[in-house]
């Protein structure tokens, strides 16, 4: 029984290591941030529900910091499609906003570029990838046209994604992914805020100055 036993340990350790022996990012289960039927009907409370997402951040953060940018579809602004990873070359940071969130556009085009520019190694341009994250809608389109051009004076490497692509590098929203030569995730950022301070710092630990 307990020879029985160590074989199938044995064969889970090489299944979990096989499963990832690329060392690729780990999706996360975003489903568990949606309350299923049964938490509806008893009322999930805010506070549960602030526990719930501040695990599923955690978890995100343990999926995904130390690991490597897999294959991913994305598309150029001629609409070309291409693999993330051919692109990474020179690239410290990876940055994902949606164009339907005013909070994602006054990141991107406002906070970012400004709070940039302060701290003493900026990161240039032709080191950073954009993402856009697709949508199907009408007002996608519309807020694409309007600040494409706005868009291009910031960012000199754009490209488009769709959901299905961005979670499974465990992306949403206004993301920030630092990351090393061999692509490998070293840290985090999201979203910003009234007050830049912490993108300043987040900015200034991941300078090239700290980074090597």
């Amino acid at each position: 029984m307990k020879q029985f036993a160590k074989i199938i340990i044995l064969i889970s350790v090489m299944f979990s290591t096989c499963k990832n022996e690329n060392n690729y990012i780990i999706p996360a289960d975003f489903g568990v941030l949606f309350p299923d039927s049964t938490q509806i009907s008893k009322g999930i409370t805010e506070k549960e529900q602030q526990k719930i997402t501040a695990q599923f951040i955690k978890t995100l953060r343990d999926n995904t910091i130390g690991y490597k940018i897999p294959d991913l579809s994305i598309n150029d602004i001629e609409g070309r499609t291409t693999n993330l990873k051919n692109h990474l070359s020179g690239i410290r940071l990876i940055i994902m906003s949606s164009l339907t969130c005013a909070w994602n556009m006054k990141g991107l085009l406002v906070d970012f570029p400004k709070t940039n520019q302060q701290i003493n190694n900026p990161i240039s341009p032709n080191e950073i990838i954009l993402l856009i994250q697709k949508e199907d809608n009408e007002y996608f389109n519309q807020q694409y046209m309007n600040n494409i051009e706005d868009i291009k004076k910031q960012y000199s490497k754009i490209y488009l994604i769709d959901s299905l692509q961005s979670i499974k590098i465990n992306m949403f929203g206004l993301t920030r992914y630092y990351i090393t030569e061999d692509k490998i995730v070293r840290d985090i950022g999201r979203g910003t805020a009234i007050n830049t301070d912490n993108l300043k710092y987040e900015l200034e630990k991941n300078s090239i100055a700290n980074t090597q």
